[in-house]
């Protein structure tokens, strides 16, 4: 199998202000339409307005984060996927994948779900954090090895913090609650690592999630999953889907559980992967550069 060509559908960094503003053709107006009859279902109001209007009120992830995580989630869907759509007709990836939340995306991206009910994933997956997780902390970006960054929250004696994702060689993300996440920040400045705090409502990938990941999947247990009709693989499983992958289970299990993100681009290079294209803005093609891939734009 030969799988030159990676399409990245990225997670919490996908959402920026007006982010499809100069995407003006029918599939994404479709596209977001359908988003936003979902945010109906729910009760809640459309994200179409804030990822067409880039004017200077609009807010940010951080302020979104803040004030309505469930848009922010919902929003970070129809990013990705729409500029998973308008990448596809440029060029055909060999194989999709997304980051963290982005793995939604990427599912439906790759045909496991209708755009419909991927966004109804996504919004089950908003509501049940809402419900259950309001205020349980965040996450911090720290350039570290997945090593060191043991050795920091070891340190720290943190037990609600944990190693969420490992992105790069020297680049990872803590997850944990706001006050350990504040101690873990100033023991970085200490050891002079840069250590940035993510625009994230949740601290995802953790334990701490246990009763919003019950909740998720108690309410996504009827959507239907169908085969994928291109090649995905989810960092979340470490491997390619198969017909027998339970794409559900791994959505639902990524909320308490690490990402080796940095072991999914090195496996996938075992199938020849030369170039990452990412959809959109998130900042992680430099990521995937460290990795030794090619990056290019959508």
């Amino acid at each position: 199998m030969d799988l030159r060509t990676a399409l990245l559908l990225p997670g919490q960094g996908a959402y920026r202000p007006g982010a499809l503003a100069d995407e003006l053709g029918a599939p994404v107006a479709e596209l977001l339409d359908t988003v936003d009859a979902v945010a109906a279902e729910f009760g809640r109001p459309g994200v179409a307005k804030l990822l067409r209007d880039a004017d200077a009120d609009a807010p940010d992830a951080r302020r979104l984060a803040a004030t309505d995580p469930f848009a922010l989630q919902l929003a970070i869907y129809a990013t990705a996927l729409a500029h998973a759509a308008v990448a596809d007709r440029r060029e055909r990836a060999d194989v999709v994948l997304g980051h963290s939340m982005g793995e939604i995306a990427a599912a439906a991206h790759a045909g496991c779900f209708t755009v419909a009910d991927g966004a109804r994933i996504a919004a089950h997956r908003a509501e049940a954090l809402e419900q259950t997780a309001a205020g349980s902390g965040g996450m911090l970006a720290v350039q570290l090895s997945a090593r060191r960054a043991e050795a920091l929250l070891a340190a720290a004696e943190r037990p609600g913090s944990r190693l969420a994702v490992i992105n790069a060689p020297r680049h990872v993300v803590l997850s944990g609650p706001e006050t350990d996440l504040g101690e873990l920040a100033a023991l970085a400045d200490v050891l002079r690592v840069r250590a940035v705090r993510l625009p994230a409502p949740y601290p995802f990938h953790n334990p701490l999630l246990a009763s919003a990941q019950a909740a998720f999947a108690a309410a996504i247990e009827d959507i239907p999953q169908r085969g994928a009709r291109t090649q995905l693989y989810s960092p979340g499983l470490g491997r390619l889907v198969t017909g027998e992958t339970d794409v559900k289970g791994m959505l639902v299990a990524q909320l308490t559980v690490p990402v080796d993100f940095l072991a999914a681009v090195r496996d996938l290079q075992t199938y020849g992967l030369e170039r990452v294209v990412e959809c959109g803005r998130a900042g992680l093609s430099s990521i995937v550069s460290a990795v030794g891939c090619a990056v290019g734009p959508v």
